[in-house]
């Protein structure tokens, strides 16, 4: 069975399991290990790892706490309440709430990041009134709309009545001044904080949500974290003492690399969710896949059809997330009248990129449109030579939809009509991917909707064995901090 035959369904994307036998998850949790029993060599990495200066490997040690038990375990975990990166503060939080690993009533007296109180808040962990209301009150009167959310989100989880009134007020004037580049980048976490469900998308979207409540609304703290007594332990935990050393040894082998990546868009009409997708989840990815490699750089091709000059547009390799973020919400999305779209353009434009020769060099693809046919030849030929040169194609197709407003206007036998050419045309692009990503010496994977595009992006630039502990890894990052 080859890597792309199985599915993993909280992702949606067709992904598959790896050389390594992971462990099934049981149906409770297995008794937690006395950590004074384990073997010199684990403890030894642990403790390296609780000192690594990369702060990905300390939470990495964290999670592989989560096998034992002891107040040894529960003193490791109470030393990364001090830790210098807010990032591990925020997991050691997550842990030590899953752990029921009690928590000093001065450990954070001194924590003034908000990202943190954040975390310590909705893990039911005590932190100073004072800290909760100077913080929140700081971050709700910034201009920048990051700010103001961590604002409103510490205050979700707050008994600070005074200050939640204000929150109330300030997220009234939110919704009210959104406009549609900071709906489609905030739509989600501003609906979690309401509960909006589903997520207005759009500026006009939200007015209209807020038109039907008069204006009333309700701040929302997020569930309360599960305990590990409760839920399943992560895989970091779950491995062996031979399969966690093999983790660890390719979280190092990631920490080398410099990555390079082109992503490579259809930004045509029918592509606007998989573009808003973009431009929700770009800064989290950069930022994520930097963390966890030693240089990342990021760029991007948008592409349309010959129809809609110019037929693409690009953005040089960078690691600054603002500047990739704002090209991304000044693409125009137009066009696409006939099926075919210029891939081949999109994939040639990444030849006038300036590559770093000793990074790994990947480019995605991604589109729900096959290629022109008179292309076919030179695609090939261009594909045969990003791979000569050590370039690795990607290909992500995402399956057209038939749009039911254009539906609604046409008879019964023009709307079968329609849906049949797109069911076939599907089924070309499905295989002209296949083909792009197999000359291109990379993966195909399937999105079935619009958030399955940064997991696997995340996917491609990971060892398949793997993608398990990273999904987890990756879940808490979003949930810790974004």
């Amino acid at each position: 069975m080859g890597r792309t035959s199985r599915i993993i369904t909280s992702l949606g994307i067709v992904i598959a399991v790896g050389m390594l036998a992971l462990p099934v998850l049981a149906a409770e949790p297995p008794r937690p290990l006395p950590f004074s029993t384990i073997e010199d060599t684990e403890r030894t990495l642990i403790e390296k790892l609780l000192d690594s200066p990369h702060w990905p490997f300390r939470v990495f040690a964290l999670r592989r706490l989560e096998r034992f038990s002891g107040a040894e375990r529960d003193a490791l975990v109470r030393a990364r309440l001090g830790d210098e990166r807010w990032q591990v503060r925020c997991f050691a939080l997550h842990v030590a709430r899953r752990l029921a690993i009690t928590i000093p009533d001065d450990s954070l007296a001194e924590e003034l990041d908000g990202r943190v109180i954040r975390a310590a808040l909705g893990h039911g962990f005590d932190v100073p009134a004072e800290h909760v209301e100077q913080s929140a009150r700081q971050l709700m009167r910034t201009a920048r709309v990051e700010d103001l959310l961590l604002g409103l989100e510490i205050t979700a989880s707050s008994e600070v009545e005074p200050l939640r009134k204000e929150a109330v007020r300030r997220t009234r004037r939110l919704i009210r001044n959104l406009d549609d580049a900071l709906a489609v980048r905030y739509a989600r976490r501003l609906a979690r904080l309401v509960r909006a469900h589903p997520a207005p998308e759009t500026a006009q979207q939200w007015s209209r949500w807020l038109a039907k409540r008069r204006g009333q609304l309700t701040l929302s703290a997020p569930a309360p974290v599960a305990n590990g007594a409760t839920s399943h332990r992560p895989l970091a935990a779950e491995l062996d003492a031979e399969g966690f050393s093999r983790l660890v040894d390719y979280l190092d082998s990631l920490r080398q690399r410099d990555l390079e990546m082109v992503i490579v868009m259809d930004a045509t009409s029918s592509m606007i969710p998989m573009v808003n997708e973009a431009r929700a989840g770009v800064d989290t990815l950069i930022v994520f896949l930097d963390d966890i490699s030693r240089t990342m750089r990021v760029g991007f091709v948008a592409y349309r059809d010959h129809d809609n000059e110019p037929v693409w547009e690009g953005h040089a390799f960078t690691s600054d997330v603002a500047e990739i973020r704002d090209f991304l919400f000044g693409v125009r999305i137009t066009g696409g009248r006939d099926l075919p779209e210029a891939v081949y353009q999109g994939l040639a434009a990444c030849a006038q990129l300036e590559w770093n020769r000793d990074a790994t060099r990947q480019i995605v693809l991604v589109g729900d449109a096959r290629p022109h046919d008179r292309d076919a030849y030179r695609l090939t030929g261009l594909l045969e030579s990003y791979r000569e040169a050590g370039v690795i194609v990607h290909a992500a197709h995402v399956p057209m939809r038939f749009n039911e407003t254009y539906r609604a206007s046409l008879t019964p036998p023009q709307a079968r009509a329609r849906q049949q050419e797109i069911a076939e045309h599907n089924v070309r692009t499905k295989e002209a991917f296949s083909e792009i990503a197999r000359l291109g010496g990379g993966e195909k994977v399937s999105l079935r909707d619009a958030e399955d595009l940064v997991p696997a992006i995340m996917h491609l630039t990971i060892n398949e064995t793997w993608w398990p502990a990273f999904d987890e890894f990756y879940e808490r990052y979003l949930e810790l901090c974004r």
